[in-house]
């Protein structure tokens, strides 16, 4: 494919070089590729085999095991707390709705009653952060509790993040909606914004219990006390 360029090389004395239509940088990019993905394209590139990386294996149950205990026994001392425990009264929505506002918008000095303004870059003390704080206790508190209940078994590890689960999910006084209408709001311009899922990335952390569905003890005792 690089052929297809029509280029000829000619030697002036001084050393090589290409005469001749020069590609465009289209047409040397499509080349590039043609030429370099194949090789990229080998299983033992990209991805070598395990028996070849010659790693050991590492029991990180065993290595962390202090300090996922430590955090854990912390975290048995924290009762639920959900959205529904921080009013948010810029909110469109209603209490069991997630709520946020995004960080780089202010009050605008020339109409501070209006429309905020983007001052990109700077994050406004004052919007607000209740319910991705609220989030945030969450991804912490679930992976933890979960963890020691794995490398323990001691069920009062597992009792305590199903509490937490019952109170997110499904206790109706204090469950959240399952949706992200009114997250990253912005006051005067929108009630929420489709970027606001970036405020549930700390979620995957809360749902690490998702990772040991085989483990068939574990969720036979959270579907026992749900």
């Amino acid at each position: 494919m690089i052929d297809s360029f029509h280029m000829t090389i000619e030697n002036d004395g001084d050393g090589e070089a290409i005469v001749g239509p020069r590609p465009s940088r289209r047409t040397f990019c499509a080349a590039a590729v043609g030429a370099f993905v194949p090789l990229l394209a080998k299983r033992r590139l990209l991805l070598p085999a395990r028996e070849d990386l010659h790693l050991p294996e590492i029991d990180v149950a065993a290595v962390d095991r202090t300090r996922i205990l430590r955090a854990a026994k912390r975290y048995l001392h924290e009762a639920p707390v959900t959205i529904t425990a921080f009013p948010a009264v810029r909110s469109a929505g209603g209490k069991h709705d997630y709520f946020s506002e995004g960080d780089y918008w202010w009050p605008d000095p020339a109409n501070p009653s209006g429309p905020y303004i983007q001052r990109d870059g700077l994050s406004n003390p004052d919007n607000f952060i209740q319910h991705r704080h609220a989030l945030l206790r969450l991804s912490v508190q679930m992976p933890a509790l979960s963890a020691a209940w794995l490398i323990t078994r001691s069920e009062h590890y597992a009792a305590h993040a199903v509490r937490h689960l019952r109170a997110w999910f499904v206790d109706e006084s204090t469950r959240i909606n399952p949706h992200l209408e009114f997250a990253q709001a912005i006051h005067g311009r929108t009630t929420g914004r489709g970027i606001g899922i970036i405020d549930t990335l700390h979620w995957s952390r809360s749902l690490v219990l998702r990772r040991y569905s085989r483990d068939r003890d574990l969720w036979r005792m959270m579907c026992a006390m749900t």
